[in-house]
């Protein structure tokens, strides 16, 4: 039997060799190929380049009633996915997200076992059952045993996508039975058309935020779209290169104000984690301006400060930072205070 081939709309830029195998094997779930579409799929990359967002759309357009999965689809199906461009949980019968606790440092074992048996149950509507499991590589070791039992045995019509940034995290007997898909960064001239077409973006925004994206379109969305996040995003740079001209208290005194006083959980792990990255990102500004190559910075907004900071430290000190920042996001991994940690590279600036 001859595959049909789909135009689906993916509200995603970028890694077209994944959603193009994804709609290879959407093309087949009409077919005696469906077979094909059952099992486990890993969605690996770094953060902001969209995994979730495809992991989304594969749902919709495999849960689609019509033949086609037109973007414009009306199904029964479709209307509970009508709101995911505004970023909106998916509520359907037949698509269970899961995703570790922000109180807690894994995804529980009692977690899996509850994807588990939903996933067991018929479909709702005579279809696939999809479990989309979001930080997979924080599944603790019970999770992890009790999801391989289910991979072991796969049911038909049965789809488990789990979404990583860390594969060596994800236990080897899981992903030898996962297709992994890789996301890569997308290049900044692509995202910044995407910005520019699809965003409705100005071209001095376009090109000043598609650059500060570093080849993470989600991100470059999101720098757009909030812009609260995106001023709170210039904040972390300001106050990054601001230290060159503080003593060690002064600088203390200023993450102490950023971070604020409150209840410290993994959410704030995990915006200590972005914290660093920021950092990096800057810190090899700094190193690339210092060579010459300052047409190659990412965060071209803040090229006068980048420049003076470049001036006022050798190459070897940059590359000494940027080592302290990696080691750094290591300790958080460790579980080390975040705090304690952002504060060990603000005084060794």
């Amino acid at each position: 039997m001859e595959t049909k081939k789909l135009n689906l709309k993916w509200p995603h830029v970028g890694n077209a060799h994944v959603t193009e195998y994804l709609e290879r094997l959407l093309a087949n779930k009409h077919n005696d190929r469906a077979g094909q579409l059952t099992g486990t799929f890993i969605f690996n990359g770094p953060e902001d380049l969209g995994k979730t967002t495809v992991a989304n759309y594969f749902a919709k357009f495999l849960l689609c009633q019509a033949t086609d999965g037109a973007d414009d689809c009306e199904c029964e199906s479709c209307k509970f996915f009508s709101d995911l461009e505004m970023g909106h949980e998916i509520a359907h019968g037949d698509c269970h997200i899961v995703k570790k606790d922000i109180e807690k440092k894994n995804i529980s074992v009692e977690t899996i076992r509850e994807l588990i048996n939903v996933l067991n149950m018929s479909s709702f509507l005579n279809s696939f059952k999809i479990g989309i499991i979001k930080d997979a590589d924080t599944l603790s070791d019970k999770a992890a045993n009790a999801l391989l039992k289910t991979l072991e045995e796969p049911k038909k019509n049965v789809i488990i996508i789990l979404i990583t940034n860390d594969l060596d995290a994800i236990p080897l007997t899981i992903k030898s039975r996962a297709k992994v898909l890789n996301f890569w960064p997308v290049p900044v001239d692509t995202i910044y058309d995407h910005l520019l077409n699809n965003g409705k973006a100005k071209r001095d925004e376009a090109k000043i935020i598609s650059r500060m994206s570093l080849g993470r379109p989600a991100l470059a969305m999101k720098l757009f779209r909030d812009k609260d996040y995106y001023q709170k995003y210039l904040a972390q740079i300001e106050l990054f290169l601001n230290f060159i001209d503080q003593d060690i208290n002064e600088r203390l005194e200023a993450v102490n104000n950023f971070i604020g006083t409150k209840k410290v959980d993994q959410d704030d792990t995990r915006e200590a984690k972005k914290t660093l990255e920021i950092w990096e990102g800057v810190a090899r500004d700094c190193f690339l301006y210092k060579y010459s190559n300052n047409f190659l910075i990412q965060n071209g907004e803040f090229e006068t400060s980048i420049k003076k900071f470049s001036m006022q430290r050798t190459g070897a000190d940059i590359v000494k930072l940027l080592k302290n920042i990696k080691i750094a996001k290591n300790y958080l991994i460790a579980n080390v205070n975040f705090k304690t940690v952002i504060e060990s590279v603000a005084v060794q600036v």
